[in-house]
């Protein structure tokens, strides 16, 4: 099914009669073609490794009374698809049906599971576990794990998530600038310069780059950092001699996410460290992403060329 297949699919529907919130399977909405159309607005949403790991054996089993049944191979597959996929899910079958459905997730028996293994291959004859899904299963754990060690190294918090950060019209321009960054790293918008009161999601919004970026894509040099820890490890380097490791630190990742960034007003060593840092990733095409209480041109003692970097980008007020 190609691009504009997709597009026009929901308008060769037969209208289901909503009038007592019904839809009806046999006479509306067919659940192969439908998840055939869903799988490839969901393909252009998710990375290919990604989806074929955890959406190749899912089915679409009904769909009815406004509710699409899913059926998973177990339990793994189902809690990833709705702690990680859900809302991307939810869309695509509203992109493609034209219609808001509620989501509900089975497990399939294991001789569902051998009968849809002609296909998939996931159970043997006997519904022992196939070699070949002790090794899936073995790359999904490795593959989980490698998110969670990078996760945890780019000293990012797993919980501020793109899912759970609340837009609302104060802040719907930096959640759309902050999705597109994740979408075009280095590329779209360098450097991302977020300010705002504190407590309008400033660190959520930076976090949940780091994050889906990191989801996208574990091997990934992502660091978080505020520009107090900053200046303390370049402090630190400094009096231990490893001013290299230091740079290299913040001079060899891919994105670069510094909270609070106004503070680097009283320390003009630090603006000079961060100016040459900043400008090696510049120009290998590396993402920054800066946040801060007030926009650059209102603060203070920043130098006009560190300033000019700053505002060299994409400034959004976050509220």
């Amino acid at each position: 099914m190609n691009k504009v297949d997709i597009e026009n699919y929901k308008d060769t529907l037969p209208k289901p009669d909503l009038s007592n919130n019904s839809v009806s399977t046999d006479n509306s909405i067919d659940p192969d073609d439908t998840w055939k159309a869903v799988k490839e607005v969901m393909r252009l949403k998710i990375d290919n490794r990604e989806f074929k790991t955890w959406f190749n054996d899912v089915y679409i089993e009904n769909i009815s009374n406004g509710v699409v049944e899913f059926s998973c191979a177990n339990d793994v597959q189902k809690d990833a698809i709705v702690r990680d996929y859900l809302q991307t899910l939810k869309e695509s079958i509203e992109k493609t049906t034209g219609i808001n459905m509620m989501l509900n997730f089975t497990i399939r028996s294991e001789q569902s599971n051998r009968k849809k293994g002609n296909k998939y291959e996931y159970y043997t004859a006997s519904g022992e576990e196939s070699d070949s899904s002790k090794t899936l299963f073995s790359d999904l754990d490795k593959q989980r794990e490698e998110r969670e060690k990078a996760i945890s190294k780019a000293q990012l918090n797993p919980k501020y998530t793109f899912d759970n950060f609340v837009v609302g019209s104060h802040n719907r321009l930096a959640e759309a600038v902050a999705s597109a960054v994740v979408e075009e790293l280095g590329v779209l918008y360098n450097p991302v310069f977020f300010y705002g009161n504190t407590g309008v999601g400033k660190t959520h919004l930076m976090q949940a780059i780091g994050n889906e970026v990191i989801k996208k894509d574990a091997q990934k040099q992502v660091v978080y950092v505020s520009i107090e820890q900053f200046l303390n490890e370049m402090i630190t380097s400094i009096r231990s001699k490893k001013e290299q490791a230091f740079r290299e630190k913040y001079r060899k990742v891919d994105l670069l996410i510094i909270d609070d960034i106004q503070f680097v007003e009283s320390y003009p060593k630090t603006q000079e460290a961060l100016f040459h840092t900043f400008n090696t990733l510049y120009q290998s095409n590396k993402q920054i992403v800066l946040a801060a209480d007030r926009p650059p041109r209102e603060i203070k003692n920043l130098t006009d060329r560190l300033r000019s970097r700053f505002e060299g980008g994409m400034v959004a007020d976050i509220g």
